[in-house]
């Protein structure tokens, strides 16, 4: 599910602390909730299962589903902070109280967990070699794990490894060239960088590097040979992934701030000098984000201000997005920060002309970059906000009835909020397939295939189609459009087809240009279906789709590994679901990143989930309700664990919000569209 609203803290027209939701526009901005004379924000704002986490101003644990109603305290536990999304829960920093001296507690941070309700938080106590204050920072997801940062029990800061249980949390000790004294090696800004993780550390000569690591000690050392640095090493900062290399504000030998890029290596490490309008004291690049083909940053320009910049990663490629209509030209200047990507735009706290923090919109171009003024409710010197957050808490329903007529609603949980049907009616030849990504934009377009083979796709926003057309290539009418996947890794969806004589092909796509693929490299055989694409490598974000098979007659299934039209692994999955259990699709029903598979019982309506590492069956089971035979299982959508959108032989349709094999949450949906609507996706 792509983010449809953006959450961030800021400060009401009564000088309160609220918790505020953004769709991008003034009137689309609203205060959730606010707490009375509190002068604290609230902080650490965290997407988990279609809801967010938060600290509360007080330092509680609270959640909000995105509406008044739904944000409310979850537990008093003692600021909850850096909140880590990690295999159907979250993980996190959090304080509780000891009894140190006679007549004084002082706090301590230890590492919890929550699976997002009160009895379900819990911190991991026992933990081996750990500090009475383990305080673990910079929590972060790598390779089926997350490494952090945490204090020992000699009170060293040093690189830690958990699989979210206190028996799996280690500290990876021994690690060469690392600080012994002092605070430790103390690794913060940690970065996944391809099938490493770069990060910030001190050596045992006390100077702060770059190093890198495979989370073993064994495969963790400093980048050495780096050029150009402070003579205490190059303290790099805001460490940023893009496009094969890495960025970071560093330390050049003038103990000026510039802007450094990486490839991992010693020699592959260097300062982009010679910027044009960079103050001579040092660029300062901080606040960075990953945008498009480039990366937008706060930078220092050659007049002292803070603006906003944009680089494709070269000297010549960097430059200020210079003359922003009412930005401050005074003071810090506009000072961007808390820049988040929400769908084709970046969002970020600015300051205007007037002096004033509000809320700023850019398409990463000067002219595309405006304040949201008329904020009902903000603050008149502004929303002084923070803490911005894109988050997917609304479902789209795709809809199409028989006179080719499509119908988009927007659900909350199981609730209407929005939508309507389509404003352009492509005719009763065009069957919807479904939604995806086409344009790289974050937005859910619609694709399409007429009765003739040929295919079309509409870019949307919200019902209305503001772009796409037909496809410039045409498969034919033996050919069928089976779904959509990200097969080459680069952001953009494309099409996987089946013909009518099993053989499969992909069309790689920019828009409606076909760019690549072909026919995939090998042929599944007579009786294979191809039901879907997922991630089943069992490394989230690995990029690369696969494809999920069922045998039509038997019922086994089998697991394609992809890379572009090539079959490059899998095969049957070891476990056979038998004929009467039909393949209905994949997500992610646990939160770890990895695909599972959605079945339904042809005879009795059950329905089954299996959690899956490559062809491998490793969980789940019989899902804890029954829809009945009534029901039929569509499709699978959601933010962090996948939900199942259900419809019955009336046209009533129905959402399951699920944690692993569990139904959390969801009900049917108001009013019924009727048994002419058939739905075709959540999205």
């Amino acid at each position: 599910m792509q983010p449809n609203v953006v959450l961030f803290a800021g400060t009401d027209a009564s000088g309160e602390s609220g918790l505020w939701e953004t769709d991008g526009t003034a009137s689309g901005t609203i205060e959730l909730f606010h707490w009375a004379a509190s002068g604290a924000l609230p902080s650490d704002l965290t997407v988990f299962n279609d809801e967010a986490l938060f600290q509360s101003p007080n330092g509680e644990l609270w959640t909000t589903d995105g509406t008044p109603a739904g944000t409310a305290e979850l537990t008093g536990i003692v600021l909850p902070f850096n909140m880590t999304v990690y295999n159907r829960q979250v993980l996190f920093t959090g304080g509780s109280s000891i009894h140190r001296w006679p007549s004084q507690y002082v706090p301590v941070f230890g590492l919890w967990t929550t699976d997002g309700t009160a009895g379900g938080t819990q911190e991991l106590t026992g933990i081996t070699g750990a500090n009475d204050s383990l305080n673990p920072e910079d929590l972060t997801v790598f390779n089926g794990e997350v490494l952090f940062n945490g204090a020992d029990s000699s009170g060293l800061y040093g690189l830690w490894v958990t699989n979210g249980t206190a028996a799996g949390t280690q500290e990876l000790i021994g690690i060469t060239g690392a600080a012994t004294t002092g605070t430790g090696l103390y690794p913060y800004d940690m970065t996944v960088f391809g099938d490493e993780v770069l990060f910030s550390g001190v050596d045992a000569s006390g100077n702060t590097g770059l190093w890198v690591t495979n989370g073993t000690a064994a495969g963790t050392h400093e980048v050495t040979g780096i050029t150009g640095t402070a003579s205490t090493e190059v303290h790099p900062f805001d460490i940023t992934a893009f496009n094969g290399i890495a960025l970071f504000n560093g330390f050049d030998t003038a103990g000026d701030e510039g802007l450094w890029t990486t490839n991992g290596t010693g020699t592959g490490t260097l300062e982009l000098t010679g910027i044009t309008g960079a103050a001579t004291t040092g660029l300062d690049p901080t606040n960075m984000v990953v945008f498009a083909s480039q990366v937008l940053f706060k930078g220092v320009d050659s007049s002292g201000l803070y603006g906003l910049w944009v680089t494709n990663g070269t000297v010549d490629g960097t430059q200020e997005l210079t003359g922003i209509t009412g930005a401050a030209t005074t003071g810090t200047g506009l000072d961007p920060t808390d820049m988040t990507v929400f769908g084709d735009e970046v969002l970020f706290s600015g300051i205007d002309s007037s002096g004033d923090s509000g809320l700023w919109v850019t398409n990463g171009t000067a002219a595309g970059t405006y304040e949201l003024t008329g904020i009902a409710g903000a603050a008149a010197t502004g929303l002084n906000l923070s803490g911005l957050t894109s988050a997917a808490l609304e479902s789209d329903m795709l809809f199409q009835n028989p006179d080719g007529q499509a119908a988009i609603w927007d659900v909350r949980g199981n609730t209407l909020i929005g939508g309507g049907t389509v404003s352009q009616n492509p005719g009763p030849s065009w069957q919807a397939i479904g939604r995806a990504d086409f344009y790289g934009a974050g937005d859910s377009d619609i694709l399409w295939q007429n009765t003739d083979g040929q295919i079309a796709i509409w870019e949307m926003n919200g019902t209305s189609p503001i772009g796409g057309g037909v496809v410039s290539a045409d498969p034919g009418p033996s050919w069928q459009a089976i779904g959509t996947g990200d097969f080459t890794g680069n952001g953009h969806s494309d099409i996987l087809f089946q013909n009518t004589s099993n053989q499969l092909a992909i069309w790689e796509m920019d828009g409606t240009g076909v760019i690549g693929g072909g026919a995939v490299n090998l042929d599944p055989g007579s009786g294979w279906k191809a039901i879907g694409t997922g991630n089943f490598t069992g490394i989230a974000g690995a990029g690369d789709s696969d494809i999920l098979f069922q045998n039509t007659s038997s019922g086994q299934v089998a697991i394609w590994e992809m890379n572009g039209a090539n079959v490059i692994g899998g095969g049957t999955v070891n476990l056979d679901p038998g004929s009467d259990w039909q393949a209905i699709g994949t997500g992610d029903f646990t939160g770890a990143g990895d695909s599972d598979i959605l079945f339904q019982n042809t005879s009795s309506g059950q329905v089954a989930i299996w959690e899956m590492d490559g062809t491998y069956v490793i969980g789940g089971g019989i899902v804890s309700l029954n829809p009945g035979l009534d029901w039929r299982a569509i499709e699978t959508g959601g933010a962090v664990s996948s939900d199942i959108l259900f419809q019955s032989t009336s046209g009533q349709t129905a959402i399951w919000e699920m944690n692993g094999t569990n139904v959390t949450g969801g009900g049917t949906v108001s009013p019924n569209p009727g048994s002419s609507w058939k739905a075709i996706s959540l999205t």
